[in-house]
């Protein structure tokens, strides 16, 4: 994607670069590497937000979220009831109705 060669070095450098990342964050323990890590992620979460906001196409993201959060809340009751509910087959396939 960036040009990098997708060989057998670089694989090796991901894995060793990802392990490296993981025994210092276990080493550190919860409150040391997990939280810093989370931190990392989330701040990356929020930079990846904040380009596709700006560079992308803004409306139609924003409406789409409208469009979806409305669905979802018209939608929650309903198919949270299993009474009266006519794909049974859907809910009794599952080990679980949620």
């Amino acid at each position: 994607m960036f040009g990098i060669d997708k060989g057998i070095a670089t694989k090796i450098a991901n894995i060793i670069g990802v392990t490296f990342v993981a025994v210092i964050s276990v080493v550190r323990g919860l409150d040391g590497g997990v939280k810093i890590l989370r931190k990392i992620n989330m701040g990356f979460a929020a930079i990846l937000l904040a380009f596709v906001i700006i560079v992308g196409p803004t409306v139609t993201i924003l409406t789409a979220m409208g469009t979806a959060a409305a669905s979802y809340f018209e939608a929650i009751i309903p198919l949270s009831n299993w009474i009266g509910r006519e794909d049974t087959k859907f809910f009794h396939g599952w080990t679980v109705f949620y």
